[in-house]
């Protein structure tokens, strides 16, 4: 998969302009490390150009063992964001899909 790329602005390193918070949701480890690409070009970039720091937050429904759409998923690339290629996520929230499935 394509590299995540430079770290996300920090508020200390915008021009000023304030924090945009950006919640990805849903089961992460599904598809974002082929979409975050996409997303940082297209959702990220704009706003960093605007002069914002971004506030990227992750929200993770674990399936765990069970497969998702045929596939047992791999999650080693929602770790933490100094490792190239990972989504720089400043905070990840989990939790395991049968928990999720109770309160709906």
């Amino acid at each position: 998969p394509p590299a995540a790329g430079p770290l996300l602005r920090t508020a200390s390193q915008a021009d000023g302009n304030g924090t945009a918070a950006v919640l990805l949701y849903g089961v992460l480890a599904r598809a974002v490390r082929f979409t975050w690409p996409y997303l940082r070009r297209r959702v990220i970039g704009p706003l960093e150009a605007s002069g914002l720091a971004i506030d990227l937050l992750g929200f993770d429904v674990d399936p765990g063992t069970q497969p998702v759409d045929g596939w047992v998923l791999e999650r080693d690339h929602l770790a933490p964001p100094s490792r190239p290629g990972v989504v720089p996520f400043r905070q990840l929230f989990s939790l395991p899909q049968e928990a999720v499935d109770a309160k709906l």
